[in-house]
This record gives C-alpha cells, structure tokens and sequence, in this order.
C-alpha cells in the first residue's frame, strides 16, 4: 500500500510541476502578445507552365489542387498551423478555425 501511495504522490508531483511550467510559458507568451505575426490562408495550388501562363488572360480559370468542400491551409509566417473553411462576414472573406495542426 506505501508503494502504491509514493507512486501516485510521485505522478501528482510530477503533474502539478507540469502544470507549473505551462503557465510558466503561458505567461511568458503573453509577454509577447504585440509582436505582428502575418496569417495567409492557402485555398489551393496549381502548377502550369511558362507557356500556359503566357497563354492565360483576362476570363482564364486556373484549376487549384483542392476540392470545394476540402478545408483551407491557415499559415502564420508560412508554418502552417491550421485548417479551416471559408466564411463571409459582412460581404468580406474570412475563415473558421476547424483543426489544429499539430507538428
């Protein structure tokens, strides 16, 4: 029973220090909270040639790589970090966070 009760004080132990240091680089971040990052929201990519380019005009479409109801890149300083779709609010574009990209 001692053996089974220092384990688990050892886990909690080790939890509350975690949770320490989470808020540690929590507070530490928000230090950082007014420094400008740019966010770019990819819809798709396509890859033609020189000469398709040359080729294009006003009324030419580029087909993109993705399909309507697939989910957009959201980037920030080109890292992506997100997926999501598009929305318009108030006859802007804008784009809502649906998954988190984890490394």
């Amino acid at each position: 029973m001692d053996e089974e009760r220092v384990v688990q004080q050892n886990l909690e132990q080790e939890e509350t220090e975690d949770k320490r240091e989470e808020l540690q680089a929590i507070e530490l971040l928000k230090k950082f909270g007014d420094i400008p990052v740019n966010i770019e929201v990819v819809v798709g990519k396509a890859q033609k040639t020189i000469g398709e380019l040359l080729n294009m005009g006003i009324g030419s479409v580029v087909e993109l790589d993705r399909e309507v109801n697939d989910l957009v890149d959201i980037r920030v300083n080109g890292k992506l970090i997100a997926k999501g779709e598009l929305v318009v609010i108030e006859n802007k574009l804008g784009v809502k966070i649906k998954e988190i990209v984890e490394d």
